[in-house]
């Protein structure tokens, strides 16, 4: 493309690191993620952040995909998150995978509107401490409903009293 005379435009570039992220070409993928900003001085959107925390995700550095979509100019969306929420799937973070659920549910829903999570587990400590933390915080009531009850969580309590 280049050697005929021809610049890469934004699309490009999404098509390019989709292609990094479905070949695991992490390495590959943030070059050209740069190179795009760079050299051919194209302004990343979302569809690119979403493609290069793709790649990050797919190849488990996913504390680095998160940071990335912290320190993005734009408001994360549910693509971005979906990606998250499947690579710590993928990779077994689970715990982690529910922190990306909760930090979805609360910039998606309306201030003071209650949160509902439903997993196909039994809700294990760490999400149980997770979410309580994040109802004392916010402020929000969060239903999280697991194989074995509704845990209805209010003020940083949960209504099983902590045992489940």
């Amino acid at each position: 493309m280049i050697c005929f005379g021809f610049s890469p435009d934004g699309i490009t570039f999404i098509a390019l690191l989709s292609g990094c992220s479905h070949a695991g070409l992490i390495d590959e993928g943030c070059r050209l993620f740069e190179r795009m900003k760079i050299e051919y001085a194209v302004s990343p959107t979302v569809e690119h952040y979403v493609c290069l925390v793709d790649v990050l995700g797919r190849t488990g550095r996913i504390e680095e995909a998160l940071e990335i979509v912290k320190n993005m100019h734009f408001k994360p969306t549910g693509s971005i998150w979906g990606s998250l929420l499947n690579s710590c799937r993928i990779h077994g973070l689970v715990p982690l995978g529910e922190a990306v659920a909760s930090m979805f549910a609360l910039i998606n829903t309306g201030s003071g509107m209650p949160i509902r999570i439903t997993k196909n587990l039994r809700v294990c400590l760490d999400c149980h401490s997770w979410v309580k933390i994040v109802s004392n915080v916010t402020g929000r009531v969060i239903v999280l409903r697991d194989t074995n009850r509704f845990h209805h969580f209010k003020d940083g309590m949960c209504s099983c009293k902590n045992y489940w």
